[in-house]
């Protein structure tokens, strides 16, 4: 099962946080069950990366989310819009094994699919900004690690 099946799935676990403040493990055993079946484990451990990645960098994300949104607060945004945001700046930030064009557009389909066209430019404008605003965590930590291991030391 693709990719864009597994941001749908996770796109819906994400709303459900997004309405009770929680990821209910019991909703991924009943989408598990009963309505995504044809998910392969590639599909769903990206769905747990992504929930994993939020529940840890939430504060994060958030923050980069409010930040490149002109106007708009995060606790007025619709929550839908919101959820596609919150797994666009995952990925950006910290899943250096996706593209960021892919994500970004990934996500724009996903505003289109459960929102409308005018979602879609949002969260386009959103994470477009996300990016340009700083450099990814996953590609700072990179460039750190990177620092430290040619560092040269002359004493």
């Amino acid at each position: 099962m693709s990719r864009r099946a597994a941001r749908d799935t996770a796109l819906r676990l994400f709303y459900e946080y997004a309405i009770t403040g929680e990821f209910n493990p019991a909703t991924m055993d009943v989408m598990r069950d009963c309505f995504d079946k044809g998910m392969n484990d590639n599909a769903w451990a990206y769905v747990a990366r992504m929930i994993e990645l939020y529940k840890t960098h939430k504060d994060e994300v958030d923050a980069a989310i409010q930040a490149n949104s002109k106007n708009w607060n995060i606790s007025h945004m619709a929550k839908v819009e919101l959820s596609i945001l919150r797994i666009g700046v995952c990925e950006l930030y910290y899943c250096d094994d996706i593209h960021e064009s892919i994500t970004i557009n990934e996500c724009v389909e996903l505003g289109k699919k459960y929102a409308s066209d005018k979602s879609a430019r949002f969260i386009n404008g959103v994470l477009g900004a996300v990016l340009k605003s700083s450099p990814p965590v996953a590609m700072a930590g990179q460039a750190e690690r990177v620092a430290e291991e040619t560092d040269v030391r002359t004493e």
